[in-house]
């Protein structure tokens, strides 16, 4: 990967902290294809409930995954991630 890209995302990482958000009701998760649908708890019309996101060879890129991480309020554990897995911090990459 080039260092001016954006890092992705692992499939398994995603989708655990999406899973056990308390925001998520998880008896709602469906898988098309690469695509995965959740609905949020509540009783906001669905269109304002429902989150999709796509993997591309078992990696979310950098955007869905700050997207979901900010709605469903895990983004600390997104950056430390990001830092910790991806060498990548303060919007750069760190020398390893």
């Amino acid at each position: 990967m080039s260092k001016s890209e954006y890092p992705t995302v692992s499939e398994e990482f995603l989708l655990d902290k999406i899973r056990n958000s308390s925001k998520i009701d998880s008896s709602t998760e469906r898988k098309v294809g690469n695509s995965y649908s959740f609905l949020m708890v509540g009783d906001k019309p669905i269109y304002k409930r429902q989150v999709t996101i796509r993997s591309i060879d078992g990696e979310f890129n950098f955007i869905q995954a700050t997207s979901k991480a900010i709605l469903l309020g895990f983004m600390s554990e997104l950056l430390e991630y990001f830092e910790n897995e991806k060498g990548y911090k303060d919007g750069g990459y760190t020398d390893r």
